[in-house]
Parts: structure tokens; sequence; C-alpha cells
């Protein structure tokens, strides 16, 4: 149902684009390959980043691009473990630099120190990739599955006592 609501906005949003999208779209020029120096983004995703003293300072979590699609801004994750506990800082992208290929990985590097990452403000974006919407959902789960499993613990011990009560059984001394 989502996907078919997003196919209807994307629709309309082209139909009222009209004569302007189409005279656009001819004006584009295609690529045949990858020019000399030019890095997918989805390369970047995960990389690890290092500072000038090779220090492991974070990973790449994102690139932001601006609408003319120029990459803008880069999104670390820094701190934590495996990703857990870990915050996001944002910088220019122009703040990295992409160094080569060693050993299988592209080097890249940014000259702050643990430091300066851990004391910067956490990133926070409005337009949440999905990942991120994953957490939130996975959050938002976790938190109905305790509040039922609280619930139901209760209404077990209520069950419990009255069972107790018909019995005759007193309930055990508190530990």
């Amino acid at each position: 149902m989502k996907r078919s609501i997003a196919t209807l906005a994307l629709a309309g949003a082209i139909a009222m684009a009209g004569t302007a999208y189409v005279a656009h779209a001819q004006g584009v020029s295609f690529q045949k390959g990858q020019a000399q120096g030019e890095l997918p983004i989805v390369r970047l995703s995960g990389t690890r980043v290092f500072n000038s003293k090779a220090e492991v300072i974070g990973t790449i979590g994102d690139v932001v691009l601006a609408a003319d699609g120029r990459a803008t801004t880069v999104v670390l994750r820094v701190g934590g473990l495996a990703g857990v506990g870990s915050k996001l800082v944002a910088m220019p992208y122009s703040a990295l630099k992409i160094g080569p290929v060693v050993e299988g990985g592209r080097v890249l590097l940014i000259d702050v120190s643990k430091e300066q990452l851990q004391a910067a403000p956490a990133y926070v974006a409005t337009d949440p990739g999905s990942v991120e919407r994953a957490k939130k959902k996975a959050s938002d789960w976790f938190k109905i599955a305790k509040d039922k499993a609280v619930e139901l613990g209760k209404q077990a011990g209520d069950a419990v006592q009255g069972m107790r009560e018909k019995a005759g059984t007193p309930a055990p001394a508190p530990k």
C-alpha cells in the first residue's frame, strides 16, 4: 500500500512538472564509466576513518547531498562498539580527504582528534535513512513487547494469587 501511494505521488509530481521535466531530461548527458578519482558514495558507507595520528576515529555513516547533487556533509559514526552506543557527528564533506586503496580498502582521513569528536554535537537527520528507521521501529516494538510482558506478568501474578486464595494457601513470604 505504501509503495503504491509513493508511486502515485511520484507520478503526480512528474505530471505537474510537465514539459519542463521532459525538456530537462532531454538535456541529460550519459556517462560511459567512472572517471579517475571518482568514488561511489555507497563505497564510503561503513568505511573506517583515520586522523593524522593514524587512529581510527569512526566510520562513515552517511554522505549528505545538496539539492544540486553535490556532497555537502559527511556523517561519522563515532564511539561505541559495533555501532551500539555510538553517536553521529557531521562535518563538511570538504574536511574528508580520500586517500589511496591500501590492503584492499580506501584510506579516508579527517584531521580531528577522538576528543574533538566526542565533544562535538550529535547529528540528527531530518530525513533518516533505512537503518535509522529500522532502529526506531525496533525500539518501538521493544517498548510494546516490554509493556505487554509487564502486563501479562501482572495478570499471571493475580491469577496465581486468586488460585492460592481459593485453595486457602498463604502467599509465600517476600524475599
